[in-house]
């Protein structure tokens, strides 16, 4: 049974930047909102401010925000995906 819900839009966001679909996207999102990282965990400097303002500025909406892969992902207060947001490379070291 799956733990996360996704929107249209947040499994629209999923495919296109992730490349995810059907079950595999699901299993994922579960995944990621039980072990994704929140700004907090970050430990690079750059990388965590940018997460940190993206935390901040949806905590205003009561929203959650991890961190996965490449990606942000943000979620309602009750485990539903919202959309999906790609990290700079700049950001990731690579």
């Amino acid at each position: 049974m799956s733990v996360a819900i996704i929107t249209t839009h947040g499994y629209d966001r999923v495919k296109e930047r992730t490349h995810l679909k059907g079950k595999k996207a699901e299993q994922t999102i579960d995944r990621i909102w039980r072990k994704g990282k929140t700004y907090e965990e970050i430990t690079t400097k750059q990388l965590y401010y940018h997460i940190k303002d993206i935390a901040i500025a949806s905590q205003n909406i009561g929203k959650v925000v991890k961190m996965f892969g490449n990606s942000v992902y943000i979620f309602s207060i009750e485990k539903t995906l919202i959309t999906v947001l790609d990290i700079p490379s700049r950001l990731l070291g690579r």
